[in-house]
């Protein structure tokens, strides 16, 4: 849903303006096509990135949405790594759009013209043995620099990527390395090109799902009843199994194989022109340790659905124990807080997907 229009009562002040490249584009080499969506799984292609250097199309890119956040986010500096002996976590805010808004090309940006239907941030922590997700339900209420309480689906149709890094991170005080916006069209073609994806739900039972699908069972939420929070689960369940069946050892051992799903899926993801060959080669060096990381899907601590006063149905964020678990992303310590509060988080595997 659009958000609701507060020109008339935000701050002028602090509007952001945001003009992404035309078709501006920056070569990309030795990807896993799954990054493109997850901005995870990266180094399957470096092995053979020589010959793949020729072929890889171009990935739409999104500029540098980092500059700016600070002005943006009223002089705040932006939150830093912790100091580490070790390589440090790299996180990533994953936004999904829909194509029916965006025309299929998620680097174009139009304020007030396009929504997020997903958010996540996503950290593969510095021992790079654990790759832990949190989403936020899109209609939560938080603060967005500028424009008061409002939710959090509102951040990118203001102010384009820098306002919703700037959202984020004030949220949530985890720093954001990179940012990607994938187009919901993606999840029909990944789905494809994998020769379909089998789920297991409560409501659908055990199906094999085509892009089609996929693509309907990942957007659904008004026939469910946890309605946007099953949504959330079901992108989750979405991602881990197409993850699994991409780091298969029949999978990974094809370069064939993996850049046809890279050409399948560029088209529909823009990254930040900081997302370099330099960062992807830093992982690649990792990637044994990747193939074998725990994967951790959450969804950010909430108290469940109210009406906003300006008559909106909004998420409530449970504060306390949301910053909890921000504070241990943004400490990398993630997957002993994950495992030590086991109880009490909301994870992909401690219910059921409905």
């Amino acid at each position: 849903m659009t958000p609701r229009d507060t020109s008339s009562n935000h701050n002028q002040q602090h509007e952001v303006v945001y003009v992404p490249p035309q078709e501006r584009k920056r070569t990309r080499r030795a990807l896993l096509v799954v990054v493109l969506i997850f901005g995870v799984l990266f180094g399957g292609l470096v092995g053979s990135a020589a010959w793949l250097s020729a072929k890889l199309d171009d990935i739409r890119t999104l500029g540098d949405p980092f500059q700016g956040v600070t002005e943006v986010n009223n002089g705040e500096p932006r939150p830093s790594h912790p100091e580490s002996d070790t390589s440090k976590p790299i996180n990533f805010l994953m936004l999904g759009t829909d194509s029916r808004i965006s025309a299929g090309d998620p680097s174009q940006w139009v304020k007030g013209a396009q929504r997020t239907d997903a958010f996540m941030i996503l950290q593969i922590a510095g021992d790079r043995e654990s790759v832990n997700v949190i989403s936020i339900p899109r209609d939560s209420w938080v603060d967005i620099p500028g424009y008061g309480k409002q939710k959090i689906n509102a951040a990118f149709s203001y102010g384009g990527p820098t306002l919703t890094i700037a959202t984020v991170e004030q949220l949530t005080g985890i720093p954001i390395d990179h940012v990607a916006v994938v187009d919901f069209t993606s999840f029909s073609a990944l789905t494809d090109a994998l020769g379909g994806v089998t789920m297991t739900t409560s409501t659908e039972g055990t199906q094999t799902y085509d892009g089609e699908a996929a693509l309907a069972f990942v957007r659904e939420r008004k026939n469910l009843p946890g309605g946007d929070f099953d949504r959330v689960r079901r992108q989750q369940l979405w991602m881990k199994t197409v993850a699994d069946k991409v780091l298969t050892r029949e999978t990974l051992s094809n370069p064939a194989n993996l850049l046809s799903l890279y050409n399948t899926v560029s088209p529909y993801v823009a990254v930040d022109e900081a997302f370099s060959l330099s960062t992807i080669l830093d992982l690649g060096t990792d990637f044994k340790a990747l193939q074998n990381a725990d994967f951790n899907f959450l969804t950010a601590p909430n108290n469940g659905t109210a009406t906003s006063a300006d008559g909106q149905s909004i998420v409530v964020l449970d504060e306390a124990n949301f910053g909890l678990l921000a504070q241990a992303f943004a400490e990398d310590r993630a997957e002993d807080f994950i495992k030590n509060n086991s109880d009490s988080l909301e994870t992909l595997n401690s219910g059921e997907v409905r």
